[in-house]
């Protein structure tokens, strides 16, 4: 038995039905990103309190956190 999940679907998923494999594909993209930039910040915090600094500048760790928080989504803004 084939293993049918996949995290959940996106507006523009939804919109385009893309078939099975490339959800699979996705997911690990999104999955694989997601734990190198969480280990990433993991050292950042780790570096920056043994240097008793910043690990980057704040101006970059900002404009992240909220591209990550408030993503722009093409099909929720009605550019598809």
């Amino acid at each position: 038995m084939a293993f049918q999940f996949h995290l959940p679907l996106n507006t523009t998923d939804i919109v385009n039905q893309p078939p099975l494999y490339f959800l699979r594909v996705q997911d690990a993209l999104i999955l694989t990103t997601g734990i190198l930039w969480t280990m990433a910040y993991i050292l950042y915090i780790k570096q920056a309190n043994h240097d008793k600094s910043y690990g980057m500048p704040l101006f970059a760790l900002f404009g992240t956190l909220l591209f990550v928080l408030f993503r722009f989504d093409p099909v929720l803004f009605g550019f598809h």
